[in-house]
């Protein structure tokens, strides 16, 4: 029934915005930073760990494109597009699947998997639809479950096949909002299954299984509806649906956070862990490091240069 709901949501709401004009804008309006930061720190949980939404979509965009931001196609005049943050990629991939589906996204460089399928070797990057659509993908997956049945370690080629696997799995997923797992079980539902382990000991003890987008209803689906309109009225070009009111994206994000929460408080994350991945994420530690090295053994050099020229 979401996907329902979004799909006429995409019918009055993009009217006056394109994913291209997404990509166009050169300046944001500080409503939306303010309404993307409450996005970043929106936990989820992917295989099995909660983790702020930024950091799952740097991690799905670095699978399936290759970079932990998107760089858009430069245009027939040679305009230069900016570089967009992986959050708003991968939330247009649950709200405008139809254009993403024809867009060089799926990275793909090992020349002989591309030959296996029949395309470019001189491309880097092939559309979503490219690939669902060749007729020798299915020989490939079902060569590489083969080769796992041998249990021997995988070669370079059968490594690459393994990640196209991913990759399509992890975009349908996105697609389908199967994967976006943003609702805690209810504490009920949590005590079920302690009570289902505790009478079955041998039963695996795996975490409490979030419910997805795909399969919340009631007051949450409503909720995340409005987050997905706040989202794209604060998109550059973009405007409210005519006649609706439409708040802006933070406070649509706040308050489908509070309805999660009050699902499991138990299970759900304080925000202290999330804002430091967050901050984490954004500091790059180990590009600082580095560049720190860098400039400590140009400060070193200039040193040692400099006492040479004294001692002469």
């Amino acid at each position: 029934m979401l996907r329902i709901l979004l799909a006429s949501l995409m019918i009055f709401g993009f009217a006056s915005v394109s994913v291209p004009q997404i990509a166009d804008a050169q300046e944001e309006s500080a409503s939306l930073k303010q309404g993307m930061e409450e996005l970043k720190r929106l936990p989820i949980q992917d295989s099995g760990r909660i983790k702020p939404f930024d950091t799952f979509a740097r991690e799905s965009l670095q699978l399936i494109y290759g970079r932990t931001s998107y760089k858009p196609p430069e245009k027939e005049g040679g305009g230069k597009e900016r570089t967009r943050p992986a959050m708003e990629i991968v939330v247009t991939w649950f709200l405008a699947p139809q254009f993403w589906d024809d867009q060089p996204i799926v990275e793909m460089k090992l020349a002989a998997l591309k030959e296996s399928l029949g395309l470019e070797k001189t491309r880097d990057r092939f559309s979503p639809k490219e690939i669902f659509t060749n007729e020798r993908l299915m020989l490939v997956l079902q060569d590489l479950a083969a080769f796992r049945e041998t249990k021997a370690k995988l070669t370079a080629y059968y490594q690459a096949a393994a990640r196209l696997e991913s990759q399509l799995g992890t975009y349908q997923a996105i697609k389908d909002g199967t994967i976006l797992r943003f609702v805690p079980p209810s504490v009920t539902e949590a005590e079920a299954k302690a009570e289902k382990e505790k009478a079955d000991p041998l039963m695996p003890k795996e975490p409490d299984r979030w419910h997805s987008i795909a399969e919340i209803d009631g007051e949450l689906k409503d909720a995340f509806s409005l987050v997905a309109k706040s989202f794209i009225r604060e998109l550059p070009g973009a405007s409210a649906p005519e006649g609706e009111q439409v708040p802006p994206l933070s406070e649509a994000v706040g308050k489908f956070k509070d309805l999660a929460r009050a699902q499991n408080t138990g299970l759900y994350p304080d925000g202290k862990e999330i804002n430091t991945e967050v901050h984490y994420e954004e500091l790059h530690p180990f590009r600082l490091a580095w560049i720190l090295y860098v400039a400590s053994a140009i400060a070193m050099g200039f040193a040692w240069t400099s006492g040479r020229r004294l001692d002469y």
